[in-house]
Protein backbone atom coordinates (compact mmCIF):
# COMPACT_ATOMS: atom_id res chain seq x y z
CA UNK A 1 0.00 0.00 0.00
CA UNK A 2 2.50 2.75 0.86
CA UNK A 3 4.69 1.37 -2.32
CA UNK A 4 1.14 2.61 -4.44
CA UNK A 5 0.77 5.29 -2.49
CA UNK A 6 4.16 6.44 -2.98
CA UNK A 7 3.87 6.07 -6.79
CA UNK A 8 1.08 8.53 -6.93
CA UNK A 9 2.25 11.02 -5.10
CA UNK A 10 5.59 10.43 -7.14
CA UNK A 11 3.40 10.81 -10.91
CA UNK A 12 1.14 13.77 -9.22
CA UNK A 13 4.38 15.62 -8.08
CA UNK A 14 6.09 15.35 -11.79
CA UNK A 15 2.98 16.19 -13.45
CA UNK A 16 3.02 19.14 -10.84
CA UNK A 17 6.80 20.23 -11.66
CA UNK A 18 6.00 20.23 -15.39
CA UNK A 19 3.19 22.87 -14.73
CA UNK A 20 5.14 25.39 -13.20
CA UNK A 21 8.31 24.91 -15.08
CA UNK A 22 9.26 28.35 -16.44
CA UNK A 23 10.92 27.22 -20.21
CA UNK A 24 10.89 28.67 -23.53
CA UNK A 25 8.02 27.32 -25.18
CA UNK A 26 5.67 25.94 -23.09
CA UNK A 27 2.59 24.25 -24.55
CA UNK A 28 -0.63 23.02 -23.09
CA UNK A 29 -2.64 20.06 -25.51
CA UNK A 30 -6.12 19.29 -24.75
CA UNK A 31 -8.57 16.86 -26.49
CA UNK A 32 -11.09 14.11 -26.67
CA UNK A 33 -11.22 11.00 -28.55
CA UNK A 34 -13.72 8.73 -29.38
CA UNK A 35 -12.99 4.90 -30.08
CA UNK A 36 -15.37 2.23 -30.96
CA UNK A 37 -15.14 -1.54 -31.85
CA UNK A 38 -16.97 -2.40 -34.82
CA UNK A 39 -16.25 -6.08 -34.84
CA UNK A 40 -13.83 -7.56 -32.69
CA UNK A 41 -11.27 -7.13 -34.83
CA UNK A 42 -11.76 -3.84 -36.04
CA UNK A 43 -12.63 -0.44 -34.99
CA UNK A 44 -12.60 3.66 -35.56
CA UNK A 45 -11.10 6.53 -33.67
CA UNK A 46 -11.85 10.03 -34.52
CA UNK A 47 -9.67 12.62 -32.21
CA UNK A 48 -10.33 16.24 -31.78
CA UNK A 49 -7.54 18.05 -30.12
CA UNK A 50 -6.74 21.79 -29.27
CA UNK A 51 -3.20 23.01 -28.66
CA UNK A 52 -2.07 26.02 -26.99
CA UNK A 53 1.35 28.35 -27.02
CA UNK A 54 3.15 31.30 -25.15
CA UNK A 55 2.73 30.57 -21.67
CA UNK A 56 -0.96 28.70 -22.48
CA UNK A 57 -2.02 31.92 -23.22
CA UNK A 58 -2.33 31.60 -27.18
CA UNK A 59 -4.57 29.22 -29.58
CA UNK A 60 -1.91 27.30 -31.49
CA UNK A 61 -3.37 25.17 -33.47
CA UNK A 62 -6.24 22.78 -34.15
CA UNK A 63 -5.63 18.71 -34.43
CA UNK A 64 -8.62 16.97 -36.28
CA UNK A 65 -7.75 13.01 -36.98
CA UNK A 66 -9.58 10.05 -38.12
CA UNK A 67 -8.11 6.39 -37.80
CA UNK A 68 -9.42 2.82 -38.80
CA UNK A 69 -7.84 0.86 -36.10
CA UNK A 70 -7.41 -3.31 -36.84
CA UNK A 71 -6.46 -5.57 -33.61
CA UNK A 72 -6.25 -9.17 -35.15
CA UNK A 73 -4.69 -10.32 -32.09
CA UNK A 74 -4.66 -9.81 -28.50
CA UNK A 75 -1.05 -8.47 -28.35
CA UNK A 76 -0.46 -6.74 -31.77
CA UNK A 77 -2.01 -4.68 -33.93
CA UNK A 78 -1.97 -1.19 -36.31
CA UNK A 79 -3.85 1.54 -37.27
CA UNK A 80 -4.33 3.80 -40.84
CA UNK A 81 -5.02 7.40 -39.98
CA UNK A 82 -5.42 10.59 -41.74
CA UNK A 83 -4.65 13.97 -39.68
CA UNK A 84 -6.10 17.26 -40.49
CA UNK A 85 -3.96 20.45 -38.23
CA UNK A 86 -5.73 24.06 -38.66
CA UNK A 87 -2.21 26.32 -37.53
CA UNK A 88 -3.79 29.51 -37.85
CA UNK A 89 -3.09 30.97 -34.36
CA UNK A 90 0.35 29.34 -34.94
CA UNK A 91 2.00 33.04 -36.04
CA UNK A 92 4.32 31.88 -38.33
CA UNK A 93 4.17 32.07 -41.83
CA UNK A 94 5.61 28.72 -43.09
CA UNK A 95 3.38 26.97 -40.22
CA UNK A 96 0.07 26.77 -42.69
CA UNK A 97 -2.44 24.24 -42.26
CA UNK A 98 -1.29 20.52 -42.81
CA UNK A 99 -2.30 17.04 -43.88
CA UNK A 100 -0.89 13.71 -42.70
CA UNK A 101 -1.06 10.29 -43.94
CA UNK A 102 0.21 7.79 -41.36
CA UNK A 103 0.12 3.78 -40.77
CA UNK A 104 1.09 2.07 -37.46
CA UNK A 105 1.67 -1.56 -36.23
CA UNK A 106 1.62 -1.55 -32.11
CA UNK A 107 2.69 -5.08 -30.15
CA UNK A 108 2.28 -5.03 -26.81
CA UNK A 109 3.53 -7.00 -23.77
CA UNK A 110 1.64 -7.33 -20.71
CA UNK A 111 -2.34 -7.33 -20.05
CA UNK A 112 -4.56 -5.47 -17.70
CA UNK A 113 -3.67 -8.45 -15.45
CA UNK A 114 -0.17 -8.00 -14.93
CA UNK A 115 2.09 -5.21 -13.00
CA UNK A 116 3.80 -4.26 -15.87
CA UNK A 117 3.07 -3.01 -19.64
CA UNK A 118 5.57 -2.75 -22.66
CA UNK A 119 4.13 -1.43 -25.57
CA UNK A 120 6.24 -0.38 -29.18
CA UNK A 121 4.64 1.53 -31.90
CA UNK A 122 6.09 1.73 -35.51
CA UNK A 123 4.80 4.84 -37.43
CA UNK A 124 5.26 5.87 -40.91
CA UNK A 125 4.18 9.16 -41.67
CA UNK A 126 4.13 11.96 -44.83
CA UNK A 127 2.81 15.14 -44.01
CA UNK A 128 2.36 18.25 -46.52
CA UNK A 129 0.87 21.69 -46.55
CA UNK A 130 -2.96 21.86 -47.24
CA UNK A 131 -3.41 22.80 -51.01
CA UNK A 132 0.34 22.33 -52.20
CA UNK A 133 0.45 18.79 -54.08
CA UNK A 134 3.00 19.80 -55.55
CA UNK A 135 5.24 20.50 -52.59
CA UNK A 136 7.55 18.05 -50.76
CA UNK A 137 5.90 16.08 -48.29
CA UNK A 138 7.80 15.74 -44.96
CA UNK A 139 8.13 11.77 -44.15
CA UNK A 140 8.79 10.60 -41.38
CA UNK A 141 9.52 7.31 -39.38
CA UNK A 142 8.77 7.22 -36.19
CA UNK A 143 9.12 4.35 -32.81
CA UNK A 144 8.00 4.56 -29.57
CA UNK A 145 8.63 3.22 -26.60
CA UNK A 146 6.16 2.82 -23.82
CA UNK A 147 5.86 1.58 -19.75
CA UNK A 148 2.94 1.35 -17.66
CA UNK A 149 2.46 0.26 -14.38
CA UNK A 150 -0.51 -1.00 -13.38
CA UNK A 151 -0.50 0.83 -9.67
CA UNK A 152 -4.67 -0.35 -9.86
CA UNK A 153 -7.51 -1.48 -11.94
CA UNK A 154 -8.18 2.31 -12.63
CA UNK A 155 -4.75 4.40 -11.93
CA UNK A 156 -2.01 3.63 -14.65
CA UNK A 157 0.93 5.79 -14.73
CA UNK A 158 3.49 5.19 -17.47
CA UNK A 159 6.53 6.57 -19.26
CA UNK A 160 7.40 6.92 -22.75
CA UNK A 161 10.41 7.91 -25.69
CA UNK A 162 9.38 8.91 -29.45
CA UNK A 163 12.03 9.18 -31.51
CA UNK A 164 11.33 11.37 -35.00
CA UNK A 165 13.80 9.97 -37.94
CA UNK A 166 13.15 12.21 -41.19
CA UNK A 167 13.88 10.34 -44.54
CA UNK A 168 13.27 12.56 -47.77
CA UNK A 169 17.17 12.29 -48.38
CA UNK A 170 17.93 13.32 -45.18
CA UNK A 171 17.73 10.52 -42.85
CA UNK A 172 18.48 11.64 -39.82
CA UNK A 173 16.85 12.44 -36.59
CA UNK A 174 14.97 15.29 -35.76
CA UNK A 175 13.30 14.99 -32.78
CA UNK A 176 13.03 13.13 -29.85
CA UNK A 177 9.53 13.15 -27.08
CA UNK A 178 10.01 12.10 -23.93
CA UNK A 179 6.81 11.83 -21.71
CA UNK A 180 5.84 10.68 -18.47
CA UNK A 181 1.93 10.67 -17.72
CA UNK A 182 -0.97 9.33 -15.59
CA UNK A 183 -4.22 7.70 -16.78
CA UNK A 184 -7.02 7.01 -14.75
CA UNK A 185 -10.14 4.52 -15.65
CA UNK A 186 -13.64 6.87 -15.11
CA UNK A 187 -16.25 4.75 -14.91
CA UNK A 188 -16.38 1.41 -17.77
CA UNK A 189 -15.87 3.71 -21.09
CA UNK A 190 -14.05 6.94 -20.04
CA UNK A 191 -10.13 7.46 -19.71
CA UNK A 192 -8.30 10.37 -18.43
CA UNK A 193 -5.17 10.99 -19.42
CA UNK A 194 -2.62 13.79 -18.02
CA UNK A 195 0.89 13.90 -19.05
CA UNK A 196 3.87 15.90 -19.37
CA UNK A 197 6.53 16.08 -21.98
CA UNK A 198 9.37 17.57 -23.78
CA UNK A 199 10.18 17.49 -27.01
CA UNK A 200 13.57 18.07 -28.29
CA UNK A 201 14.33 19.45 -32.22
CA UNK A 202 17.68 18.03 -33.58
CA UNK A 203 19.38 18.50 -36.63
CA UNK A 204 17.48 21.54 -37.81
CA UNK A 205 18.60 24.94 -38.07
CA UNK A 206 17.09 26.70 -34.88
CA UNK A 207 16.70 23.71 -32.83
CA UNK A 208 14.08 24.32 -29.61
CA UNK A 209 13.26 22.72 -26.63
CA UNK A 210 8.63 22.22 -26.24
CA UNK A 211 6.98 21.80 -22.97
CA UNK A 212 3.53 20.54 -22.96
CA UNK A 213 1.23 19.93 -20.48
CA UNK A 214 -1.77 17.79 -21.55
CA UNK A 215 -5.38 16.82 -20.67
CA UNK A 216 -7.13 14.35 -23.07
CA UNK A 217 -10.05 11.74 -22.73
CA UNK A 218 -10.49 8.84 -23.84
CA UNK A 219 -13.96 7.70 -24.65
CA UNK A 220 -15.13 4.05 -25.63
CA UNK A 221 -18.19 3.05 -27.63
CA UNK A 222 -19.00 -0.24 -29.14
CA UNK A 223 -21.50 -1.02 -31.66
CA UNK A 224 -21.34 -4.83 -31.45
CA UNK A 225 -24.29 -6.66 -29.51
CA UNK A 226 -21.93 -8.75 -27.03
CA UNK A 227 -18.43 -7.37 -26.35
CA UNK A 228 -16.84 -9.68 -23.05
CA UNK A 229 -13.39 -9.63 -24.63
CA UNK A 230 -12.36 -6.01 -24.79
CA UNK A 231 -8.55 -6.62 -26.32
CA UNK A 232 -8.52 -2.55 -26.44
CA UNK A 233 -8.45 -2.75 -22.96
CA UNK A 234 -5.48 -4.45 -22.33
CA UNK A 235 -3.27 -1.65 -23.72
CA UNK A 236 -2.84 2.05 -22.41
CA UNK A 237 -5.80 4.32 -23.83
CA UNK A 238 -2.41 6.34 -25.88
CA UNK A 239 -1.81 3.55 -28.29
Amino acid sequence: MRRKLFAVVFALAALGTGLLTPCRAQEFWTGLTLRAKVTKMVGVQVEQQFRFAETIGAYKSAVTEASLRLRPWEHLGGALSYRFTDRAGSGRADDNDRQRWSADVFYTLGSGDTQWTLSHRFRYQQARTAGEADGEAKTYVRNRLLLAYNLTKRVQPYVSGEFFYRLNGRNENQLNRFTLGLETRIGKKFTLDTFFRVEKEKNVKYPETAYVVGVTGLYRLSFRRKDSSDAEDTVPASL
